[in-house]
């Protein structure tokens, strides 16, 4: 709305009211209507980014606005990376720690670095926090520790710098490596779990909670795939596969020589690292996807062998009147067989690596097609 047209009662009628921010004829402009119309401006400008009136928060602000801002720069890891007592962070008090963490937000975003907490800093963090809050468990353990060798192979090559929240470049340009937390973080990022991947230990352990991770007490229970708890509490690293020893494999980060493995760090060149868990503290379990199984057989069931089965009947051949009905039984035995047979392939009826390579090399061929193919083309 134009503030030409916020008028005054008295403007347009011959009433002198609101008395108070009546014209005051003779001595020029009222001040007090100048001063409402500023204020009715700024509310304006506040709506129409997508605010609300009670968002200008700043050093000394307190209250509510202030604990619900805290707790969304904690969940989004919008933290000082060097304040590591961060668990009395959400206090209800706009300090210097707040402004901070609000001017890594304004520079993340691309608006004015401030460190007030205004309209465009509210619209930009609740993008943050809304992408945060998203989920996609279906990712499988073998996909996780691949995503986790991936993120280590980038931190490996990345220039340092640390001690600027948040230290990764997907969200904070000028930030070059992950710290363990964000490190974990990045690779559920990478896994589809999350938009952000930029959370501080704390905030990482409330997002395993709230997305149904089981709680590992003891290390003797421990799996490849979970996230594990050091140092009390304070340090943090993906589990891979238990080794000799009682080593496991570790995706891990922390140090400079550490992460970029210099000084020829325990004469590693990649990740993972072979190591023991000396100072366990506690782990977490995502609910993964089950990995796709690479045997099949009569006998079997699910998913993976109507897929099968699928590919099959499409090629040509014939798996029974039910067709693709997730039952590996002995009319989909029979089909397996007359395929590997026409394919110079040992035909035992058990679907493996080869007969799987075979068929979708061919099911590639034909998928389109609008009816399923005579399986002799394809002998």
């Amino acid at each position: 709305m134009p503030l030409d047209h916020l008028l005054r009662h008295g403007d347009i009628t011959t009433k002198n009211c609101p008395s108070p921010l009546k014209r005051d004829a003779g001595k020029g402009t009222n001040w007090t209507w100048d001063q409402f119309k500023n204020k009715v401006s700024e509310y304006l400008n506040v709506l129409g980014n997508g605010g609300s009136i009670s968002t200008i928060l700043k050093v000394g602000s307190t209250g509510q606005d202030v604990t619900d801002l805290q707790k969304k720069l904690k969940v989004t890891g919008f933290v000082d990376c060097v304040y590591y007592d961060i668990s009395n962070f959400v206090d209800g008090q706009f300090g210097a720690n707040t402004e901070k963490s609000v001017k890594y937000l304004q520079e993340a975003a691309g608006i004015t670095v401030d460190g007030i907490y205004g309209p465009k800093s509210e619209k930009a963090l609740n993008e943050f926090y809304n992408k945060a809050k998203k989920s996609n468990l279906n990712f499988t353990v073998k996909t996780f520790l691949n995503n986790a060798k991936t993120i280590a192979k980038q931190n490996k090559t990345n220039n340092f710098i640390y001690g600027n929240a948040p230290c990764l470049p997907s969200v904070y340009p000028k930030a070059k490596m992950t710290s363990c937390d964000r490190y974990v973080d990045q690779v559920l990022y990478l896994s589809g779990m999350t938009d952000i991947g930029n959370r501080r230990i704390d905030g990482l352990v409330s997002y395993l909670k709230d997305h149904k991770a089981v709680k590992i007490d003891n290390k003797a229970n421990l799996k490849a795939g979970d996230i594990v708890l050091s140092n009390n509490g304070g340090h943090v690293f993906i589990l891979g596969n238990p080794k000799e020893n009682n080593t496991y494999e570790r995706y891990d980060s922390g140090s400079v020589d550490r992460i970029q493995l210099k000084n020829n760090y325990k004469n590693y060149t990649e990740q993972p690292f072979i190591e023991p868990i000396d100072d366990f503290y506690c782990a977490y379990r995502l609910p993964f996807a089950p990995e796709a199984r690479t045997i099949l057989k009569q006998g079997d069931s699910g998913n993976d062998v109507k897929d099968v089965q699928t590919k099959v009947i499409k090629c040509g051949y014939f798996c029974g009147d039910d067709g693709a009905d997730g039952i590996y039984g002995q009319n989909t035995t029979k089909a397996i067989k007359l395929f590997q047979k026409d394919h110079d392939l040992d035909a035992d009826g058990i679907y493996g690596p080869l007969t799987k390579a075979k068929l979708d090399n061919i099911y590639a061929k034909v998928k389109n097609f609008d009816k399923p193919q005579s399986h002799q083309a394809y002998a």
